[in-house]
């Protein structure tokens, strides 16, 4: 699929088969991630990923910060990405590692819509609970910058075409 296909097309899809995600699949996704841009190559994104039983441990990580109402969640797909930005001692801009980390993200996001995945970007309460964060080892200044649900597109959901203000309303041009 040509990238801006897929930038144009890509949409936040919740609902998922529950077929599983090869795992090579998802590492191509990864593969992608790893090639955002990043100042002084410090590489600032982290990937866990929870696909099967591994589901379990991330379910048990929401309860603890959000209930059991937050228990269920991991289970919507088959494999979720949990991205994290652990800032480097090289980087002079910690904004610049949280950016390059998003930008990672959205390589993730993008290369799952080019092969066929459905995904969304989530986050909420209980991305900023401890008990997700000590699963996943994030230190004090470290940030979870959300999770990647992925799976096979549901036949039964419709995707809205996507809507965006012009390009002319958000762009100031110096000639």
């Amino acid at each position: 699929m040509d990238i801006l296909q897929s930038i144009h097309e890509r949409r936040s899809v919740g609902k998922v088969r529950p077929d599983p995600v090869p795992r090579a699949l998802v590492e191509e996704l990864l593969e992608a991630a790893r090639w955002a841009p990043t100042h002084h190559r410090t590489e600032p994104w982290r990937f866990w990923v929870f696909s099967g039983k591994g589901r379990d441990r991330l379910a048990e990580a929401f309860a603890a910060a959000g209930g059991d109402k937050e228990r269920n969640k991991p289970y919507r797909a088959p494999v979720v990405v949990a991205v994290g930005c652990v800032p480097q001692p090289a980087a002079d801009n910690p904004q610049e590692e949280l950016l390059a980390t998003g930008a990672a993200m959205q390589n993730l996001l993008l290369a799952a819509q080019a092969k066929g995945l459905a995904a969304i970007w989530r986050s909420g309460a209980m991305a900023h609970g401890p008990g997700v964060r000590t699963l996943l080892g994030l230190a004090e200044k470290d940030t979870l910058v959300g999770f990647v649900y992925l799976g096979f597109p549901d036949p039964d959901v419709t995707v809205l075409p996507g809507r965006r203000s012009s390009v002319e309303e958000r762009t100031v041009w110096y000639e």
